[in-house]
């Protein structure tokens, strides 16, 4: 079995309206991200009306790597932070470590200028799994029935979704799902689009919606994701354990 990482993201949800495309602040991430080669953009953001249902649309910032792999957006309600494998086999992917010390960098040089508390915190990885067998992995993960035991499967998807409770130092309600789930898509794989066939395996931890207090700062992020990560070796290395 080989694992490839295919992407990691932190999403901070709260308020971030204040942070549009205006020339200072355009000036401010251009100076601060020059050693990571983010460049500001813009994106749009369709918004609902809860009440009238009307939607508008608006310009917001966004931050994009030359090889498309980080792409940070700030929305009306979320900071999202992503990191893809954007070409297997030549983008230079950081790990989930390397990732998260990488956005702690990102997000330090946000909050120096523009402090401010979160409600929520989503914190993904994906993971690309070759080598393996649908039906291995389906016997080893499920309890057939005896159709499905005596013909040959071409898709398989097992979710589990749990809630647990950490302290980042106050106790936090949190919940922590994985997926697997067998694709066959298309990738960009070493300069080519490919089509990749196997498993995609993805952890997603976050604190529950339920709590919409605004109390996470900048240390509370940092000690969510230390917690998230000791949380996802236990996982990773019971799954990998029980379909290697």
């Amino acid at each position: 079995m080989q694992k490839i990482d295919l992407l990691f993201q932190v999403v901070l949800f709260g308020n971030f309206d204040d942070i549009t495309p205006n020339p200072e602040t355009i000036k401010y991430f251009l100076e601060s991200y020059e050693d990571r080669n983010l460049i500001p953009n813009q994106f749009p953001e369709v918004n609902i009306d809860a009440v009238s249902g009307t939607g508008s649309t608006n310009n917001r910032l966004c931050l994009t790597s030359d090889d498309q792999s980080w792409d940070i957006r700030f929305g009306f309600d979320r900071m999202r932070t992503i990191l893809t494998n954007a070409n297997i086999g030549v983008t230079a992917m950081e790990d989930r470590d390397s990732f998260i010390k990488s956005f702690s960098d990102i997000y330090s040089k946000f909050n120096s200028r523009f402090p401010r508390k979160v409600k929520r915190i989503g914190f993904v990885c994906q993971h690309l799994l070759s080598d393996v067998s649908v039906d291995d992995i389906a016997k080893k993960m499920n309890k057939s029935t005896a159709f499905y035991q005596k013909t040959a499967l071409t898709g398989f998807n097992n979710q589990v979704i749990s809630r647990t409770s950490i302290r980042i130092p106050e106790e936090e309600l949190i919940n922590v799902a994985s997926e697997l789930r067998w694709i066959k898509k298309n990738l960009r794989i070493e300069n080519k689009d490919q089509i990749f066939e196997g498993l995609l395996y993805a952890t997603d931890i976050n604190t529950i919606a339920e709590n919409v207090e605004y109390r996470l700062d900048k240390e509370g992020i940092t000690n969510f994701l230390s917690e998230s990560t000791t949380i996802t070796d236990r996982i990773n290395g019971e799954y990998f354990n029980l379909i290697k």
